[in-house]
């Protein structure tokens, strides 16, 4: 039983990797920077997808109050030998960069 959670857990790193930064050519994009900044270094993303996440629940004497936020999904396909990368945005910044599966040609 131990080892087929711990098999999961491991599973579950590999399918994804977070990266720390993400490089379009010669220019490093990381967290923090605006959706303008990774166009212009970028260009435009190979799709876009946008999710409702909910952020808090907060109770209080009137009930409870749910929040959400709106995450944007910009994902680039940089070829068969690079791996496509996954950039989130809150709002104007970017919160996020993941690693996928390596892309593919157009």
């Amino acid at each position: 039983m131990k080892k087929t959670i711990f098999l999961t857990i491991v599973l579950l790193f590999l399918s994804t990797s977070t990266a720390m930064a993400f490089r379009c050519g010669t220019k490093l994009i990381s967290k923090g920077n605006s959706k303008m900044r990774v166009l212009g270094y970028c260009g435009e993303p190979d799709s876009v997808e946008v999710q409702e996440v909910r952020s808090n629940t907060r109770y209080s004497k009137w009930g409870k109050t749910k929040s959400t936020q709106i995450i944007e999904v910009w994902t680039y396909n940089r070829g068969p030998y690079k791996f496509m990368a996954e950039l989130y945005f809150a709002g104007n910044s970017l919160i996020r960069v993941e690693e996928r599966e390596r892309g593919f040609t157009r």
